[in-house]
């Protein structure tokens, strides 16, 4: 009886832990991005349990140590197991960053031709298991399909650009920046340190230069760019940090490459440095007493040893075979009021231009070979047509310029704006960079060397391509946050980027990488999870909003789920049914699927607008700039010198005006400068009598006048360090 009933106490313990046993999740898309060369599905499943051995060669053992982050192996060792494992080998007869992946019976079996090459094979890996594995929750057992894959990248150079002088990013950030990079299969990350923003980098041979020009607003030396002009903010990496940054970023294959970028963009320096600049003096009146000048004067001796001293610690610093020196968007106009200048240009023979900027990138060109560096520079850098072929140049301006600097015969870096700049707009309603037209990820996805047009030889000068994310449109993402989206930075700078950042990443490592149709089913059934998994909130596509008799009706085609928000009270409701079409011109439209989320969007009546004819005056002398492209009487103004306190801007309309609601815009609309910054807003009903309705928040107010408005005034409250304001066209609802 004892025994019988020990032995139903076994079975039932047994049952029990099978039944308690956890089942192996799978990932039944199993697809990978940036798409592999060649991939092949089997027929079967292998679980990575409790028993799973991690395999790996000692070369890779960093990889192993990554691995590890996401997957808790019982155990370890650098003894090849023939089961039950995962396995990390170097096998030299693949190319360079090359790799082989097999899923079947025994485990998984990851050959690269290099420490590159087995990191990427580890990142496919990972994509092919549980989303969650991304989230490091270290939940076992994680099903696989059983998969071979061969695969390579094509370009050897596969980066993105990190503006670290407009924006100051913590070490975690930047961490993390470098493990989504690895993730996409990117091999180089371009820091952009020392720009008109701020200089981030510590310089032991002349500390003052990060640790005052790291610093902006309030009374820092540099004024303010994207922030409140009385809040001091910023930041610098110590020589050690970026120490710290390098090797993280060589653990997972990643190059960085630093960047000074000189003659222009030189700001921050100047203000710490003003005997950089040219030998005049400037007139400061209209900037309000604010030195704004940006370029190094070339014919000062002083400035080479400086910026000798700066690229020397850099060189030493960073390990890259790079150093970026600029080059782009000089002002000329500052060398030719320069006695000194004029009279070098006059003794080489050159005009003030391109030319004469050549002599200044040359010798600086010098000093990074000096340090056995290979210098890099911005397409403008090589107008003047005499800088070294030695040189690599990143073409920017326009996709133009790639086939000016491919066919002149320079080692290129394709990195066109109008294509690969991800904090430019996504859509006309969109915020962000309004420098060129805005693009969304299907324009990215579209975009196609094979298209171009380039000839053999040209295609033999590209090195590679790299797409950026500047981080002067600060502004922007308080615009964001004022549309109801977020009141974070980063939340932001990731739905600007994704999925743009992941269609470009096929560009440069894909031989065949997917069409829009492909690539926008893969975002919905599968990549977007996996974003959201890494935290990373993303773009969705645009709801389809439209007016049929008297309904309002919107819908998704991506299995996000429909909110509506009325403008009126700022509230947000999930969308079941057709709304009121009465409602049209006060509603907007938006999805959302696990962090992914789509633009707002209304109806056409949304964005109806009302033309009242109004009268614009100013304590300052205005001109028309600008005619709007359909509203035929309205006109962008702007003034030549900065607003002073007390100066003011008056909006008169010829009738009063009765409307639900009026933007007032100073400045420009993608970025910080030329705007009236601290200013309050007012209203008279009656033409003479004003009276307080708020103040400006970024240069903008948006006024709901309670009866019929006859006029609006805003007024200054601090003296703008610009030399011009703009004044936007009234936005009137």
């Amino acid at each position: 009886m004892k025994i019988k009933t020990l032995l139903f106490a076994l079975v039932a313990i047994a049952m029990a832990s099978c039944a308690g046993a956890p089942e192996a999740r799978l990932n039944s898309t199993a697809e990978i991005l940036p798409r592999p060369t060649k991939m092949t599905h089997l027929d079967g499943v292998y679980s990575i349990d409790r028993n799973t051995v991690l395999c790996y060669d000692e070369s890779v053992a960093k990889v192993a140590d990554i691995l590890s982050e996401y997957i808790p192996f019982a155990k370890r060792t650098t003894e090849c197991c023939e089961s039950n494992a995962v396995r990390l080998l170097v096998d030299n007869t693949l190319g360079k960053e090359a790799y082989t992946l097999k899923i079947d019976a025994s485990g998984v079996t990851i050959k690269g031709g290099d420490y590159g090459g087995v990191l990427y094979g580890m990142e496919s890996l990972l994509q092919l298991l549980p989303y969650e594995v991304f989230e490091k929750n270290g939940r076992l057992p994680l099903a696989a399909q059983f998969v071979e894959i061969e695969d390579s990248p094509r370009f050897p150079f596969r980066g993105f650009m990190m503006d670290m002088s407009s924006d100051y990013y913590t070490m975690e950030e930047l961490k993390e920046f470098i493990d989504i990079f690895a993730m996409h299969k990117l091999n180089v990350a371009h820091v952009h340190l020392i720009d008109n923003g701020s200089f981030r980098m510590e310089i032991k041979s002349h500390p003052e230069l990060a640790q005052e020009g790291g610093f902006r607003g309030g009374d820092a030396k540099i004024r303010a760019n994207n922030n409140f002009y009385n809040y001091k903010w910023g930041g610098y990496y110590t020589q050690e940090e970026m120490k710290e940054l390098i090797a993280y970023a060589a653990d997972r294959n990643i190059e960085i490459i630093p960047e000074v970028d000189v003659p222009g963009h030189s700001q921050a320096i100047a203000r710490v440095r003003p005997d950089i600049l040219c030998n005049y003096t400037p007139d400061l009146e209209k900037s309000n007493g604010y030195d704004s000048r940006d370029v190094w004067c070339v014919a000062k001796e002083s400035n080479y040893e400086l910026l000798e001293d700066i690229i020397r610690e850099m060189a030493e610093v960073f390990p890259s075979k790079y150093i970026h020196i600029g080059g782009d968007e000089v002002k000329f106009g500052r060398w030719a009021q320069c006695p000194d200048c004029q009279a070098l240009a006059k003794k080489r023979g050159v005009k003030i231009g391109p030319e004469y900027q050549d002599i200044f990138m040359e010798r600086v060109r010098q000093i990074v070979k000096k340090y056995n560096k290979v210098p890099a520079v911005w397409d403008e850098a090589i107008d003047g047509g005499k800088l070294s072929k030695e040189t690599i140049v990143f073409a920017w301006r326009n996709i133009k310029w790639t086939y000016e600097t491919t066919k002149k015969g320079y080692p290129t870096i394709v990195i066109p704006g109008e294509s690969f700049y991800f904090d430019t707009r996504q859509s006309d309603s969109e915020v962000g960079h309004n420098w060129s037209l805005p693009f969304d990820t299907k324009h990215v996805v579209d975009w196609d060397f094979d298209k171009l047009g380039f000839t053999k030889e040209q295609i033999a000068n590209i090195i590679g391509v790299e797409a950026a994310y500047w981080g002067s449109g600060r502004i922007n993402w308080e615009h964001y946050f004022t549309e109801g989206y977020t009141t974070d930075e980063m939340t932001y700078y990731n739905y600007m980027s994704y999925p743009r950042f992941s269609a470009y990443a096929e560009i440069g490592w894909c031989h065949n990488k997917r069409n829009w149709e492909e690539f926008n089913a893969f975002m919905n059934n599968s990549f977007g999870k996996t974003l959201s998994a890494c935290g990373l909130e993303h773009r969705l596509e645009t709801p389809t909003v439209k007016v049929e008799g008297d309904k309002l009706i919107a819908s998704v085609d991506d299995g996000s789920t429909l909110y509506y928000e009325d403008i009126r009270t700022g509230k947000s409701k999930r969308y079941c049914k057709p709304l009121s079409a009465e409602d049209a011109k006060y509603t907007l439209f938006y999805s959302r699927r696990d962090m992914g989320i789509s633009k707002k969007v209304g109806a056409e009546a949304y964005y109806a607008v009302l033309n009242p004819k109004y009268e614009i005056t100013s304590s300052m002398e205005l001109k028309k700039v600008y005619k709007h492209p359909v509203k035929k009487d309205h006109y962008k103004w702007f003034t030549n010198h900065g607003p002073k306190k007390g100066d003011w801007v008056l909006y008169t309309f010829e009738e009063p005006l009765s409307c639900y609601s009026i933007l007032v815009r100073t400045g420009y609309t993608h970025t910080t400068n030329s705007f009236i910054q601290e200013a309050e807003a007012e209203v008279s009903y009656d033409g003479v009598n004003f009276e307080k309705v708020g103040e400006l928040w970024y240069g903008d107010i948006t006024i709901h006048p309670t009866k019929p408005i006859k006029a609006i005034r805003v007024v200054s409250t601090y003296d703008m360090p610009y030399p011009m304001t703009v004044i936007q066209p009234l936005i009137v609802k």
